[in-house]
């Protein structure tokens, strides 16, 4: 059994709280993704922004943290993976819901303390913004 706090070194690894611009290359064209990490007391958000030429499928994992109380996804301002608990945040940007989610019931695979994979036909330009509720911090 694979160990779920353990990064998979095939896959492009994203945790929060860094800061980090990745580059490598696929079928010979050159894929560039920027991390962004910004948060409050209680609500943090980690942005990928994607460049490159041509749209490219691969997978992207993003660490949900073990202390996260809820968390979301959206790609493009468009709800990718939604919320885990039943008590959004209140003040993130409104996001578009899928077809799937407009009745306000979706299913998220997105769990505290596991990697959660996004594989996707990437191209220039989309962002990927995961938004993380955390609980009160404590004050070193």
């Amino acid at each position: 059994m694979t160990d779920p706090h353990q990064s998979d070194n095939r896959l492009l690894d994203f945790k929060p709280g860094e800061q980090q611009t990745v580059q490598f290359e696929l079928d010979g064209e050159t894929v560039i993704i920027r991390q962004e990490w910004s948060h409050d007391d209680v609500l943090a958000r980690l942005q990928l922004t994607f460049s490159l030429k041509m749209p490219q499928r691969f997978a992207v994992r993003v660490f949900i943290p073990d202390d996260s109380l809820n968390a979301c996804a959206a790609l493009n301002g468009h709800f990718l993976l939604g919320w885990f608990a039943a008590d959004p945040r209140p003040d993130i940007p409104e996001l578009v819901r899928s077809h799937c989610a407009e009745d306000g019931h979706s299913v998220t695979p997105l769990r505290p303390g596991y990697w959660q994979t996004i594989n996707f036909r990437w191209q220039t330009d989309d962002r990927l913004v995961v938004y993380l509720v955390r609980g009160p911090q404590d004050e070193a």
